[in-house]
């Protein structure tokens, strides 16, 4: 499954510990950018996106459905297929955060009024009047204050000309990023009864907070960090499994123990029973080969009852 990197959480500073860096050359700024966002790879929401308030415009405060934070922001983009504005926004906050925590020395910081942008996911210093310092957009933009954990706010702080030292470092990591794929289609609403389908944890997963207890959070999880095509499989497999159960005994063909592949979303049954994959992983995927992030998988009826996973009869 998908592990947070194990950055430092923002939500957990206050005032005295939020300083500047100490000062260094332009040189150090970029690489120091670079380092922090090649280790990101935005694969995960940082939980310290919550920590971003999005304050709204005239007219919006009593919409339900604006994002109040960064991370509600981010699941927006994810959720109506613009990933990369997610991972764009992700970006600068990861910037944001090192600077703020001290992990991106820096001599010459700018501070200010930040805004995100609606358009292309942008989250800096305002260019203009709630102008996106990005693309230019002006009125599909959102002012944002950060909040730490006792309550002080404070002032969003990015390096000197960040617009260009970010894109820079993005172009810089651009072969290891793997841009979205547009032919992935829309999704309808996941099954509530994946959760009754158990993700059984590997050696050492059961602990992490991250780990997806069932297939409806690993549904989620997949859609949250943008792999709408590992999504859309998982929900056609279980799908399946799901009609199968519905018409009965009939309708099965194979049976044995289930698994799921966080790699492409697959679900389906053990190709060899007790065979591991790499790292002690459950198996080796049947649809894609992979094999080093694949859990097992239980049904469990709420008489308790385990049922094994089927596919439907030829």
């Amino acid at each position: 499954f998908l592990l947070s990197p194990p950055w430092p959480v923002l939500v957990g500073m206050t005032a005295e510990s939020a300083v500047a860096a100490p000062g260094t050359n332009p040189a150090a700024t970029a690489a120091a950018i670079r380092d922090v966002l090649q280790g990101a790879v935005v694969e995960v929401l940082d939980p310290r996106l919550a920590s971003v308030h999005v304050e709204p415009n005239a007219g919006e405060a009593g919409d339900e459905a604006m994002p109040k934070n960064l991370h509600n922001a981010a699941e927006l983009f994810v959720q109506t297929r613009k990933v990369e504005a997610a991972q764009r926004l992700q970006r600068c906050a990861l910037v944001f955060f090192a600077l703020t925590e001290g992990r991106i020395p820096c001599a010459e910081t700018a501070m200010g009024r930040a805004c995100i942008c609606w358009q292309c996911g942008h989250c800096g210093l305002e260019r203009g009047v709630r102008t996106c310092s990005n693309c230019g957009e002006a009125t599909q933009t959102n002012y944002l204050q950060v909040v730490l954990a006792d309550g002080v706010a404070i002032q969003w702080k990015e390096p000197q000309a960040a617009t260009g030292t970010i894109a820079a470092a993005e172009a810089a990591l651009a072969p290891s990023m793997v841009p979205p794929d547009p032919q992935v289609p829309s999704m309808a609403p996941a099954n509530p009864r994946l959760e009754a389908m158990r993700v059984v944890p590997n050696a050492g997963e059961g602990d992490h907070p991250n780990f997806p207890k069932n297939l409806l959070s690993a549904f989620e999880l997949l859609v949250r960090v943008g792999r709408l095509e590992a999504a859309a499989e998982l929900q056609r497999c279980t799908n399946d499994f799901l009609s199968v159960i519905d018409e009965g005994p009939a309708a099965a063909g194979s049976r044995g123990q289930g698994f799921v592949c966080f790699e492409c979303g697959h679900c389906g049954i053990l190709a060899e029973v007790g065979k591991k994959g790499a790292g002690g992983k459950a198996c080796k995927c049947t649809k894609c080969g992979s094999d080093g992030h694949t859990n097992l998988v239980q049904l469990v009826l709420p008489n308790g009852m385990e049922l094994p996973w089927m596919t439907r009869a030829a």
